[in-house]
């Protein structure tokens, strides 16, 4: 008779088989991985899924596996972006297939056993698709590395509670925007000896001199690439008063819930706002048409031969939207506060999550994080800001003869990395808010009070607070 050790050996061996479909389903999200592994026969108890990643080869070839993406990004975006994914992923050989997701704030968990692979910018999504087990944890990742790496406040947008009530890592940043941040005609500010305003009053004084001087101070655009009238921008500029306005704990309360629209504060941010928009030959086309100028029209307007305006606030994106030899005609500042000591900085980005725990998306989302990636974007994204605190671009090996990064480019990421490395760097908490009311009524109820003006302040903050509790419930 064989001894017990060799007679469980054989049993064992005996009992070798390949994920059936449900299995593929339940522990993978997909039904296309029956043939992918052998495991034993009681799945659970070998371990689940890392079961399945031991009796896969961690040496076995990747070359023309494509991992299957759902983004937000338009389709031509994401191709600005395919070099610096294809740099990063070369050694792996895998290739990304990517699909636009109408709305990828609403993506279900049926929804994501399509992908395997999202890329979003809401960690409110991400939080849900957490609880709900539509994405996986990134439990292959030291937390303690990527806050050295990112900066604990960063770090932390990509932690989530998942079904067990554990919080984890379930996110990483690809890129950093900031939504608070003035761009301006830096030639024609240089010419007419204009000053760097360093509070929001100096703000105010400095778009006076402007109109004074025969130019029109300010260009507004509400409304996203191709989207509906009103949009994410409305919201952000609200956020960016509040927060440089009364500061990061009451900027937090509020995003929380614990502070209303209709308080003093909030009231504060709007009256702000409109001290830049409302008054008469302030705003480029005039106020009311401001939730229905499309996001790009500023930027364009502000590198024109004869400028139509001198300044906008706006995300960083913009950046990205000028030709790139108009670039360097953009100047930036940070959106003051009342008191002249440095402002706290509202910054956003994407993030990237796994759908299930394979082989191939753990190396999609190590290449994300790879030097590769970030080197590529800084040339071929023209407001590519990498997340690491620590990064230093080099304009070595450029094999895809992409251009140089311009110089609003680097001023943007020591802006944000200094903001960072500070401890006074805010989240966008609109993407933190419920999906119902920051993808709804928050992009929407604001343009009445552009278009009919403060008088319908009242009614607009009642709104909000009501359609923010009624999202909650």
């Amino acid at each position: 008779m064989l001894p017990v050790a060799d007679l469980v050996s054989v049993a064992r061996d005996g009992h070798m088989r390949s994920l059936t479909d449900e299995e593929c389903d339940r522990f993978l999200g997909s039904i296309d991985c029956g043939t992918n592994a052998a495991v034993e026969a009681d799945l659970e108890l070998a371990g689940g899924v890392e079961a399945y990643l031991e009796f896969t080869d961690p040496n076995a070839p990747l070359t023309g596996a494509g991992v299957s993406l759902a983004g937000w990004y338009p389709v031509e975006t994401f191709q600005v972006n395919a070099p610096s994914l294809d740099a990063a992923l070369e050694p792996t050989g895998l290739r990304i297939d990517y699909r636009q997701f109408d709305d990828i704030r609403r993506l279900s968990v049926e929804d994501m056993r399509e992908f395997d692979v999202v890329l979003y910018r809401e960690p409110a999504w991400m939080s849900w698709a957490a609880e709900h087990e539509a994405i996986v944890e990134l439990s292959f990742l030291d937390p303690v590395e990527l806050e050295d790496r990112f900066g604990p406040m960063v770090a932390s947008i990509g932690r989530a509670i998942g079904p067990d009530g554990a919080s984890g890592v379930y996110g990483i940043p690809r890129v950093l925007t900031s939504l608070s941040s003035v761009f301006y005609r830096r030639d024609v500010f240089e010419d007419q000896g204009y000053d760097i305003p360093a509070t929001y009053d100096e703000l105010v004084a400095l778009s006076d001199r402007i109109l004074a001087d025969g130019s029109t101070p300010w260009c507004w655009a509400g409304r996203w690439i191709d989207g509906p009238v009103g949009g994410f921008p409305l919201t952000d500029w609200i956020e960016a008063m509040l927060l440089t306005g009364s500061g990061p704990e009451i900027y937090e309360s509020w995003v929380r819930g614990d502070i209303a629209f209709d308080s003093g504060s909030v009231r504060d941010a709007f009256d702000r706002l409109g001290g830049l928009v409302f008054p008469d030959g302030y705003t480029a086309g005039g106020s009311a048409e401001v939730p229905a100028v499309d996001f790009w029209t500023p930027a364009f307007s502000i590198t024109e031969q004869q400028p139509a305006c001198l300044m906008t606030l706006a995300t960083s994106i913009i950046s990205e939207i000028v030709p790139a030899n108009r670039r360097d005609m953009l100047g930036m500042f940070e959106l003051p506060g009342p008191d002249g000591t440095t402002p706290a900085l509202l910054i956003g980005g994407n993030h990237w999550s796994m759908a299930a725990d394979t082989p191939e998306n753990r190396a999609v989302i190590e290449a994300i994080l790879s030097g590769a990636h970030a080197q590529v974007a800084m040339r071929a994204v023209g407001s590519f800001v990498s997340p690491d605190i620590g990064f230093e671009y080099s304009s070595s090996n450029n094999v895809y003869d992409l251009g140089e990064p311009s110089t609003l480019q680097f001023e943007l990421g020591d802006l944000i990395h200094e903001s960072i490395r500070e401890g006074r760097a805010a989240w966008d908490g609109a993407d933190r808010m419920p999906i119902d009311f920051s993808a709804g009524e928050f992009l929407t109820i604001p343009a009445a009070w552009f278009e009919e003006g403060p008088a319908a302040l009242d009614q607009v903050l009642h709104e909000l607070d009501a359609a923010r509790v009624a999202a909650n419930r």
